[in-house]
């Protein structure tokens, strides 16, 4: 999915939510009946306050991991330098 948008990318960039940039987000248009979540895949600056956004579509499923699925991390005897 690519598209335009407007001021609002200062949210998915971190302008919320704690200062954090989002890898996914949820885009709601009623209008045309679209509920979907995207994975955020490229944004660019076109313009004064006008951005091009390029996502996929993915499920909540995707993205509810934890920490916990994460391998643990590698241990070395030494570092060669």
């Amino acid at each position: 999915m690519t598209g335009t948008i407007g001021m609002k990318v200062y949210a998915i960039l971190g302008g919320r939510s704690g200062g954090r940039a989002h890898r996914f987000v949820r885009f709601v248009h009623p209008e045309l009946g679209l509920d979907l979540y995207l994975e955020v895949g490229e944004m660019a600056r076109e313009s004064l306050g006008l951005f091009s956004l390029s996502a996929n579509t993915v499920q909540p499923e995707d993205f509810a991991f934890s920490a916990s699925e994460e391998p643990a991390r590698p241990t070395y005897e030494a570092v060669k330098g």
